[in-house]
């Protein structure tokens, strides 16, 4: 058996994905790929949409990034396969693509909602149900953003629950903070692209908030959109929502501030951003009682069964309840602070010297002098 103890290794980090407009996946791979370049010997594989200074770099087209399409996916798959990246180096992905042949590799599963899920987008149930099992059984070690996402990957692919690291989300609080404006009499719903976000549940159960509040539903688009303006206009709500399609960074920080309460009633996530984005911007949360919402949110949101229309009635009422809100944003700085970006570095820093320390190779520190990465 051959012995690694003592070998230096670069990082080879895998950002070819990222492209021009970043989504939660892209938020989490820049915040890794910051951490990573501050502390190790690093080379970013990234495309000409990824405009930042890197150590060093290898070039990928910009048609390989995530939302390419079909083809794009494809192409991601030969070039990421191909890629030359010496044996001797730690090939390192903060998404679910495996990028060259390197002796260690690690790769990034966010969650598996396209197992669950194999109707909303079947080039990703394709990947997901064929290719990343394979990928995950090779893999050095994989990274996760949660405990409820580790469980699931552990049971879907036989992965042995030690090789499996969680790595959470961070709360960027220079970005998303309150702003201590006036509340605007609005919910806010983000995510109204894929099915399993559930948003019709919260329209069916207009009842209880439509006399009170409108509706925004942002990043939404595809058949989801459709399918829920189709039920907007049969409910007759079209006076009550708005739909609209992607939005920036700060418009999406804007609409946290303003809104009286955020909904997220998903069936399913592997970590839930948004929800901790909402808190971290003063806003008012209420969620599915699910696994990962519970293991994220804890004691700061309102919680609401769902299926059930006395508990969307419940919810409401506790979201009219001022000294439940107060003790709610009392609980969400507590949240805030465990997903702080000292907290993020930290644990994950920590699972590149876990995994380091179980194979007896060192990764090359960041040398003296060099530039960071600044995205």
């Amino acid at each position: 058996m051959t012995s690694w103890r003592g070998v230096e290794m670069k990082i080879y980090l895998n950002l070819a994905t990222v492209g021009a407009k970043v989504t939660g996946l892209g938020v989490y791979a820049l915040a890794c790929a910051r951490a990573v370049c501050r502390h190790y010997d690093t080379v970013v594989i990234h495309n000409e949409t990824y405009n930042a200074p890197v150590p060093a770099s290898i070039a990928s087209p910009p048609d390989v990034a995530l939302g390419a399409g079909l083809i794009g996916a494809l192409k991601r798959v030969f070039f990421l396969r191909n890629v030359k990246i010496p044996l001797l180096a730690l090939s390192y992905s903060p998404t679910h693509h495996c990028a060259g042949k390197a002796k260690f590799s690690i790769i990034t599963i966010h969650d598996l909602i396209a197992l669950r899920h194999p109707n909303q987008h079947f080039a990703q149930w394709l990947y997901f149900r064929f290719i990343l099992p394979k990928i995950a059984k090779k893999s050095t070690a994989i990274f996760t953003v949660s405990e409820t996402s580790k469980l699931d990957i552990a049971d879907a692919y036989n992965v042995p629950k030690h090789r499996i690291f969680v790595v959470p989300n961070q709360i960027d609080t220079e970005v998303f903070r309150p702003n201590n404006g006036t509340k605007e009499p609005f919910l806010l719903c983000v995510g109204g692209k894929f099915f399993h976000k559930n948003i019709h549940e919260l329209l069916k159960n207009n009842q209880v908030w439509s006399s009170l509040y409108s509706l925004k539903i942002v990043s939404s688009s595809g058949k989801y959109r459709k399918y829920l303006q189709s039920l907007v206009n049969e409910i007759g709500l079209q006076d009550k929502v708005e739909f609209h399609g992607f939005i920036s960074h700060d418009e999406l920080v804007s609409e946290y501030q303003k809104c009286s309460a955020f909904i997220y009633p998903s069936k399913w996530e592997g970590f839930g951003i948004p929800p901790l984005e909402a808190l971290a911007c003063g806003a008012p949360v209420i969620v599915s009682d699910i696994p990962v919402h519970r293991e994220v949110c804890s004691d700061a949101a309102i919680y609401v069964s769902l299926g059930d229309p006395t508990s969307w009635k419940q919810a409401f009422a506790a979201l009219g309840d001022p000294a439940l809100t107060a003790q709610l944003q009392l609980s969400a700085q507590d949240r805030i602070r465990e997903f702080s970006q000292a907290q993020f570095e930290r644990k994950l820093i920590t699972a590149f010297e876990s995994v380091a320390s179980e194979h007896k190779f060192v990764l090359q520190k960041k040398r003296a002098g060099e530039k960071e990465l600044n995205v």
